[in-house]
């Protein structure tokens, strides 16, 4: 966990084991795989981009689609549906 204020790092830590087998700790130096977490991110910022009206998830997406794709809207490029 990393905790900023006014652009500098106050708090730096980690909690929990990193490893089950052998019970090495979590530090502020481990790295972790994100694998599809990720796309709660890009989820969330459509989101707040769409809230304040910048864009629209229903919009075309401006050229953006790959060939033989059914994507269509900026809805489709982060849905798991297409």
């Amino acid at each position: 966990m990393g905790v900023y204020r006014n652009g500098a790092v106050v708090l730096t830590k980690g909690y929990g084991p990193r490893s089950i087998e052998d019970g090495r700790p979590i530090t502020p130096r481990t790295t972790f795989d994100l694998g599809s977490v990720s796309k709660q991110f890009t989820g969330l910022a459509v989101l707040l981009l769409e809230h304040r009206v910048s864009l629209v998830s229903d919009d075309v997406d401006g050229g953006l689609r790959a060939p033989d794709t059914a994507i269509n809207t900026v809805r489709d490029l982060w849905s798991t549906s297409v």
